[in-house]
């Protein structure tokens, strides 16, 4: 539940920047095997992705605020790497959830990873954990920010080459629609000719 995980926020900012990091790594480590062990009713085997979760929002947003105390308790560089180990939880959920585990090529609509769908499709449920990524893409500077995008492709050239592979397999879902009406529409024009056909056999009799 969210409230939990914002207790233990509240819990763990109240040390602020005297936070021991042997504790400050305890935290981290205990919260990234929350990503691996939800449970619940969807997915595969009873188990629900922490991609779009509070587990994922609140550790994002704790990071956050543990990098606004200072290059003391969390560097900028660790700052960084633990938002991938973070990215990378979620989509090793999302893998499992979907039974997709040793498949990386079956990837929700596209060839991407989930990760980069849920960024490009920026719907309700992952908004907020989106929300806290780009706080703290701000923080970055520009090139590191850059690199961090291009590490979990959600830079400009992976968003757009996705963009264009949704849009080409909508334009394919929509023809193959389209060949289904009208295939239901030749079955429509026979079986009435069909059907005309034998009333005029039956008048001639």
């Amino acid at each position: 539940e969210r409230s939990f995980f914002m207790s233990l926020i509240h819990a763990t900012l109240k040390h602020k920047s005297k936070l021991q990091h042997g504790t400050r790594d305890l935290i981290v480590d205990c919260w990234l095997k929350w990503f691996r062990v939800g449970e619940g009713k969807n997915g595969g085997g009873g188990r629900e992705s922490s991609m779009a979760a509070p587990v994922h929002e609140c550790f994002i947003l704790l990071l956050n605020e543990w990098a606004s105390l200072g290059n003391v308790l969390l560097p900028r560089d660790k700052l960084v790497s633990l938002s991938e180990d973070a990215a990378k939880a979620a989509e090793e959920s999302e893998k499992i959830c979907r039974g997709d585990d040793n498949d990386d090529n079956n990837k929700e609509e596209s060839s991407s990873s989930f990760f980069t769908n849920a960024w490009v499709k920026d719907e309700s449920n992952f908004q907020p954990i989106k929300l806290q990524y780009e706080r703290m893409l701000k923080s970055l500077p520009a090139t590191n920010a850059e690199q961090w995008k291009q590490t979990l492709e959600i830079d400009y050239d992976h968003i757009q080459a996705l963009k264009d592979e949704i849009q080409k397999k909508e334009a394919e879902r929509e023809e193959k629609k389209k060949r289904a009406r009208e295939k239901e529409k030749e079955r429509s024009e026979r079986k009435k000719k069909k059907a005309r056909k034998s009333q005029r056999t039956e008048v001639d009799l």
